[in-house]
């Protein structure tokens, strides 16, 4: 008799931990350029986590296998 093992997946707690949005004070228009780029790179590290998080449900045996 085969006993089903359920497996899932560890996900880091890294990718599981909200990004606080980019402080910076903004009193000139260089600040306001300066913030939209902090955005875009937590916009790119959060599409990052996603990814990863996507690449572990691939791994077999994981909560994400067909």
């Amino acid at each position: 008799m085969t006993v089903p093992v359920v497996v899932a997946p560890e996900v880091p707690p890294h990718l599981l931990t909200p990004l606080s949005e980019p402080q910076r004070r903004v009193s000139h228009n260089r600040d306001l350029l300066q913030l939209l780029a902090d955005y875009e790179s937590l916009r790119r590290r959060a599409n990052a986590d996603r990814e990863s998080v996507y690449q572990l449900l691939l791994k077999p045996g994981s909560a994400g296998e067909q």
